[in-house]
This record gives structure tokens, sequence and C-alpha cells, in this order.
């Protein structure tokens, strides 16, 4: 049997590296840079973004199951509240104020492609919109996990404030995924499941106050 030509093997190693990717969501994770990102330090990015006022969420009704994705989305905010006892939040449901500073509107996954998403500075300067989806379909592939609640809480805290928290590997992202060790905040990825074992910490309290001091 003939020695395969140097093109060849790179060529064939290409296409199962390829087949690798594709087939695995936690190597696809890998190559987005989430929870893990090569040269950016550990703990959290940069955000850019301060709400001006203490925080005050507008919630849409959501299209359907309205009881439920209510329910879950005021226990993620009593969640960050546990965590921010100085910071006083409130609410309105089904309802506008002047003194909202964050909008929580319920869409389709498929509209935002994400388990959720945050626009900063939007509709005036110093507020945040929130986009979060009302079906339950992670857009992750077969086996992801999507949690209404750790998606809310998620995207809670970049309006807050935070941006990603970045772990220190590949190899402890890859255990956080996993579950097998706990997340050090609420922050890391939000993609593919990943958010399915992390929670907000005492550590995100103490990072939005940092921030806002």
């Amino acid at each position: 049997m003939g020695r395969l030509s140097p093109i060849t093997a790179i060529t064939i190693s290409s296409l199962i590296l390829l087949s690798l990717f594709f087939s695995n969501p936690v190597l696809a994770q890998q190559v987005c840079n989430f929870p893990y990102c090569q040269g950016d330090p550990y703990g959290y990015q940069n955000k850019g973004f301060v709400l001006k006022n203490n925080p005050f969420f507008c919630i849409d009704i959501p299209p359907v199951n309205s009881h439920y994705i209510l329910s879950n989305v005021l226990f993620s905010l009593g969640v960050w509240q546990h965590f921010l006892p100085k910071l006083k939040m409130h609410y309105l449901i089904g309802q506008r104020s002047v003194s909202c500073n964050v909008f929580i509107h319920f869409v389709t996954q498929q509209s935002i492609q994400a388990n959720g998403l945050t626009i900063p500075n939007f509709p005036f300067s110093g507020a945040a919109t929130i986009k979060i989806p009302y079906d339950d379909t992670a857009g992750c592939g077969k086996g992801s996990v999507f949690s209404l609640t750790k998606a809310v809480e998620h995207e809670t805290g970049h309006a807050l404030g935070l941006g990603h928290f970045v772990l220190h590997s590949l190899n402890e992202a890859n255990l956080v995924i996993s579950g097998k060790e706990s997340s050090p905040s609420i922050m890391v990825s939000s993609q593919c499941g990943a958010l399915s074992h992390a929670s907000v910490t005492a550590l995100d309290g103490m990072q939005v106050m940092k921030i806002r001091s």
C-alpha cells in the first residue's frame, strides 16, 4: 500500500476535525471562545455599560404560557435581589413607566438564535432591553438544555453591567459545562446549555456593586 501524499494527509485530517466540530457541541463551544477565551484574563469581561439608576424592570406579558414564564422571570429577579440587598429592584408587568430602565421582551428563539439577548443603551441612554425566548428550544443541537430562569438571570447580569465571565482554561470550561465543577458566575457563556450548571453567585453581586461605585 502506497504512502499518502502530504496534501492528501492534510485534507483527511481537516475533514476529521470538521466532523468532530459539527458533531460535538462542546468542541463547537470551545471554538466560540466562551466560556474560555485564550489570551483573555480570568474573570469578567468589560461590558462598558452601567444603568444610570436603580434597576426598574418593565416586563411584557408573554404571548403564551404567561403565568409560568412570568413566575420564572420574577424568581430570577428575586435571585439577583438576594445577592444585591443594597440595590432596590422594582418591576412592572404589562405596563410602561418613565422610571423603567430595563425592558424585558419575549420573542421566539429563532428570531434571536440565542438563549437570550441584551441590548444596552436602548431605547435611551443608560437603559437596556432584554429579549428572552418564550419557546423551549435552545438551538444548540440534540441534548442541549434550555432553562428560562438561567437565561433571565444571565441576561439580567448583562443589563446590570456585567460582561461574560472567562474561565481559566478549556478544561475548566468543559468541567463547568458538564456540571462536574461549579461555575463561579452566572455570566459564563449561555451558549449550548452551559448555563444549566451555573447560578448567580455572591461574586456576581459584588461585581455589580463594584462597577456601580
